[in-house]
């Protein structure tokens, strides 16, 4: 989440859990279906994303079919990144 201070150009990027939520299958498709439902619950708007993180899953990260792909698709502006967390957690 972006949030601007009026007047001052100060901006800043936070980080906000949303909770847990089932589903009933992993599929990128299902997987974005939770997302998108999610996002409009909290009122969050679809075209204001502007980055994605997930870890390498293809069902979160596939070029094709992956969560990442879809959004990427709907929202050309929110970039995926591989979730450096999750490369250093395989590193140790």
């Amino acid at each position: 989440m972006k949030l601007e201070t009026k007047g001052t150009g100060v901006n800043l990027h936070i980080n906000v859990f949303l909770g847990l939520h089932e589903t009933s299958d992993i599929t990128g498709e299902r997987l974005f279906a939770v997302i998108e439902d999610v996002l409009c619950r909290f009122n969050l708007l679809f075209q204001d994303l502007r980055g994605q993180y997930y870890d390498g899953g293809s069902n979160m990260s596939g070029a094709d079919k992956g969560v990442q792909a879809i959004i990427t698709e709907k929202q050309r502006k929110a970039q995926y990144y591989h979730c450096a967390n999750h490369s250093l957690n395989l590193a140790l």
